[in-house]
């Protein structure tokens, strides 16, 4: 975890390093941290999927499982910084950052050309824009 930066670095699929922005609350909550490789067993995988697949029904996320919350979060990201007046094509590309992408074109898969995001302004709360600024 780099603090400094508000990241979470690890190696995901496919053994590529990532980082990932996390939240000074979940930072204070993560506490000091040392290098650690998880390798989950299948139990604890199924485990993994039926927590997630609660949890996405309980939130009234269509479809299921973990890509399923990714897409969302994309979603939800991509709202966000439309919200805030950024444009289309840098929007895209700050959450195929995000998601650790470096390229604008994997976002359509997350974010559909046609998606309405103002539809979606419903579902940020003003609460988690302020969150996101500290």
């Amino acid at each position: 975890m780099d603090r400094e930066r508000r990241l979470l670095c690890f190696k995901g699929k496919g053994g590529r390093y990532r980082e990932v922005p996390i939240s000074p609350a979940m930072i204070d909550r993560l506490g000091e941290t040392q290098g650690y490789y998880f390798t989950p067993k299948e139990s604890w995988c199924a485990s993994f999927r039926t927590a997630v697949q609660k949890a996405t029904k309980t939130l009234g996320i269509e479809g299921s499982g973990v890509h399923r919350l990714r897409a969302t979060f994309a979603q939800l990201e991509y709202v966000c910084l439309r919200l805030d007046g950024t444009a289309d094509e840098q929007a895209r590309l700050a959450v195929s950052k995000l998601l650790g992408h470096n390229r604008l074109d994997v976002t359509y898969a997350y974010i559909p050309r046609d998606f309405e995001w103002q539809d979606y302004a419903q579902y940020v709360s003003p609460a988690n824009m302020a969150a996101k600024e500290l």
